[in-house]
């Protein structure tokens, strides 16, 4: 399979298809590595499947030094076949520009050589199409160039198509006999661009093996320019362990720096490469800026030096280098010491506070308080200004310089991180640094802090016996004021619910409102509203309206915390769950994804992403859903969990028939529950995974996903009727288990009502009939189901009203 390249791929297959013209040409161009050569071979595999004949040749640099290299590799399938019909002067110079006979006597005359070629082409296109490819072209050989260019330029009016692919460059292009003869009818140029994130990380992944972090993914499509070979070079390098200089994100192969090193920076005068090592160490080297740590004089001279190399450039008034790759060499190339005095003198020029911390950091490897302090303080600018990622960078770089001396700044310095870097997606390295911090803090408030901090994230990752130990442990420590106590109470909550003790878990949650009610901090606050609010709502699904009166501004967007914990998204998903505007929840929910991309809240990336994919089911607009639930499985993986990603996937493939794939990922799913301790936390996995069994004719597994028997079910006026009981419904009349699936929906029905969800009542209606119709009572059966349509049509959730 071909990543992100269908539009060219579209541009090839219409290219190979076009009957009407004679001669059509197209040339693929791009630099080293970009994927030129792999279109090439989609395109000639294609036309092999179009019955037309493929003539193709692959020279490389070596090739140029030997005479009539490429005409060999493109004749030889069919100068034996049809040299016989050429007159004899031609077919002897064929056969000797082809080694296949030798002529001691005289040499072999190339006006013969080309005169033969173009008859032995003009022959060959006589019983079908012919398409003549040269990949990689700059390097054909002058002998094959002067050749192929009299012959092509004359064959205009044939059935011959021409592609050729070239690496685009200052110093290379098409040789001068092929581009005359491409220039003697119309031709089309696509140019191979760099490929998306997400493509790249395809290409990679199934390079190594395994799938590389969101923030690895970013960093490789940065270093390499969107370039696959770069990429994949990159991406082994860093899995070999090479040496990554402390300013670049990802290690530069050997190999490569080696050669770009040899063929692009060795004939530099020193004052050039100083220059360009200087633009290499900043993210924006503004002329300015570079002009301001090595004088003007110097600059001048050093670019001009640069660009007639082609190495870099003065553009838009920044100092650009042609390739990101080139960049990358330069600044690995120079030693330690070397990097570390040219960070310190652009830190002396630059005001702006991240980028000055980014520069101390990179200036030195002695640990120096002063210059820690001054990263921190640069990394709660980063942190705030929505870049968690880059936040955590900097304080990897304070915690590296703090000395060990200064024991509270390490922990709060790692603590800081730790936030960070959950915050970004980097779960288990946050995990770590959390820990460490803990164990570094004070008794206290700064102890407590860190253990709630270490709690909330284990929780994220479904250790939840670790989270609930260590947030009762924050509960523990003295003297840890009422705003750090509520926020402990409300993350207990989550904790224990999901452990499945809904009575203690609404415990904490009424105790933390009762201490946030006296508290002037909206985060704070939001937890513990949205805590109680969720609590209340499955204890018996009471609306969170009372709640949002009392406090209406907690339901705006709220600084400082996690989206997924804001109570309006907690209001959304309750909405959901009941039927109610799916549209408009859908388009809030949107919404609220945007939020957590722009504040690069990767967790609640995943919580959101998951309910869209969840709500779009209902309005079967499947090919969206299908897209969230990919996108969800592209950030859980590296945030673990009970992968309730991977079960909606599964759900999507079974949806839309493919089996293979439903399995394979419910099995992945499985292997992701397997290490979920509590049962209750792996439920909405779960019940996702046995409606798969129910499309795929599995009622029996369905049901032992989700067995209900009727002493199971909640009594009248309790619970609320989350996804895993309407599934459990289906699943038992699947199985013939009528008296569960009755009691399901006569509770349903009264939830339904109850809490005013037409969308529930008519989920219960419809159980009913089928219950009915599994007794033979097809009447009745028929008047449920016709209730269940009615009730079902009031809101807007075709997929249901089909089913």
């Amino acid at each position: 399979m071909i990543v992100g390249r269908d539009q060219e791929l579209a541009r090839l297959d219409t290219f190979l298809r076009d009957d009407e013209a004679h001669r059509a040409a197209v040339v693929l161009e791009g630099e080293a590595g970009i994927g030129k050569t792999t279109l090439f071979a989609a395109a000639i595999g294609s036309a092999a499947g179009l019955d037309v004949h493929v003539l193709s040749a692959r020279p490389d640099e070596p090739d140029r030094e030997l005479a009539f290299s490429a005409l060999t590799d493109l004749l030889r399938p069919i100068a034996d076949q049809l040299a016989d019909g050429l007159p004899e002067p031609q077919r002897r110079a064929i056969a000797v520009a082809l080694l296949e006979e030798t002529d001691p006597g005289i040499g072999t005359d190339v006006r013969a050589v080309s005169a033969g070629v173009h008859t032995l082409l003009t022959v060959a296109c006589v019983e079908r199409a012919l398409l003549i490819a040269i990949d990689d072209a700059q390097w054909v050989d002058p002998s094959s160039d002067r050749v192929l260019g009299f012959a092509l330029r004359r064959l205009v009016d044939h059935p011959i198509r021409l592609l050729f692919a070239v690496r685009r460059s200052d110093e290379l292009s098409l040789p001068t006999g092929v581009d005359r003869a491409l220039h003697a009818a119309p031709f089309e140029t696509i140019t191979i661009g760099p490929l998306g994130v997400d493509d790249l990380s395809t290409i990679v992944t199934e390079a190594l093996g395994e799938r590389p972090t969101r923030r690895e993914r970013l960093q490789i499509h940065e270093q390499s320019g969107g370039n696959p070979f770069f990429a994949v070079e990159l991406a082994r390098a860093a899995r070999r362990g090479e040496d990554r200089p402390t300013g670049l994100s990802l290690p530069v192969p050997k190999t490569l720096r080696d050669d770009l090193v040899r063929l692009r920076f060795a004939g530099l005068p020193d004052g050039s490469r100083e220059v360009l090592l200087v633009a290499s160490a900043t993210s924006h080297p503004t002329v300015a800026l570079v002009r301001a740590v090595v004088g003007e004089e110097p600059l001048d001279e050093a670019m001009d030096a640069a660009e007639r190399s082609g190495v870099a450039r003065i553009m838009a008034g920044e100092v650009r280098f042609v390739h990101p790759l080139y960049r990358s060499a330069i600044y690995a190339d120079a030693s330690r010491a070397h990097r570390h005095r040219i960070h310190a003198a652009i830190a002396r020029v630059v005001d702006e506070p991240e980028e000055r911390g980014r520069h101390l950091a990179l200036s030195s490897d002695v640990p120096d308080e002063k210059i820690a302090a001054e990263i921190e303080r640069a990394a709660t600018i980063a942190g705030a200004r929505g870049a968690p990622d880059a936040a955590a960078d900097l304080l990897d770089h304070a915690i590296r310089l703090t000395p060990e001396t200064e024991t509270r700044a390490l922990a709060r310095r790692l603590q800081q991180a730790g936030r960070h870097g959950f915050d970004a997606g980097d779960v288990e390295t946050a995990i770590e640094r959390t820990l460490r911090a803990a164990s570094l803090s004070e008794p206290g408030a700064p102890r407590a802090a860190a253990l709630a901090s270490l709690g909330e994230m284990e929780r994220f990752v479904w250790r939840l016996s670790e989270s609930r130990g260590h947030l009762e442990a924050a509960l523990r420590e003295p003297n840890i004021g009422d705003r750090a106590e509520s926020g402990i109470h409300a993350q207990l909550f989550w904790t224990l619910d999901l452990l499945g003790d809904p009575a203690g878990a609404a415990q904490h949650a009424e105790r933390a409102l009762e201490l946030a009610r006296a508290i002037d901090d909206r985060p704070t606050r939001a937890r513990a509203f949205g805590a109680v609010a969720r609590a209340r709502f499955l204890a018996d699904g009471s609306s969170s309206e009372a709640l949002e009166a009392e406090a209406p501004d907690l339901w705006d967007p709220i600084d400082g915390l996690p989206v997924h914990e804001w109570p309006r998204w907690l209001a959304e998903e309750q909405r959901v769950l009941l039927g109610a505007d799916i549209a408009g929840s859908i388009d809030r929910l949107a919404e609220l994804l945007s939020r957590a991309e722009e504040r690069g809240d990767e967790p609640s990336r995943l919580v959101l992403l998951c309910a869209l994919a969840s709500a779009e089911r209902r309005t079967a607009d499947w090919a969206v859903g299908l897209a969230y639930a990919r996108d969800a499985c592209d950030v859980g993986g590296p945030l673990g969990g009970a992968g309730q990603e991977l079960a909606l996937l599964a759900w999507y493939e079974a949806a839309t028939g493919d089996r293979d794939a439903a399995r394979a990922d419910a099995d992945r799913c499985l292997e992701r529950i397997a290490g979920v301790a509590s049962p209750h936390a792996a439920l909405p996995s779960l019940t996702d995974l046995a409606d798969v069994e129910l499309m795929l004719g599995s009622a029996g597994e369905a049901c032992e996903r989700v067995m209900v028997v009727p002493e199971d079910v909640p009594s009248p006026g309790e619970g609320v009727p989350t996804r895993v009981w309407f599934v459990a419904a289906g699943a038992s009349v699947a199985s013939g288990r009528l008296d569960a699936a009755e009691a399901i929906a006569a509770w349903l029905r009264e939830r339904g009502e109850t809490l005013d969800s037409s969308f529930v009542t008519g989920f219960a209606e419809r159980i009913d009939g089928q219950v009915l119709a599994a007794g033979g009572d097809l009447a009745s059966a028929e008047r449920s189901l016709e209730l269940s349509l009615k009730a079902m049509e009031t809101d807007d959730v075709p997929f249901e009203i089909a089913r």
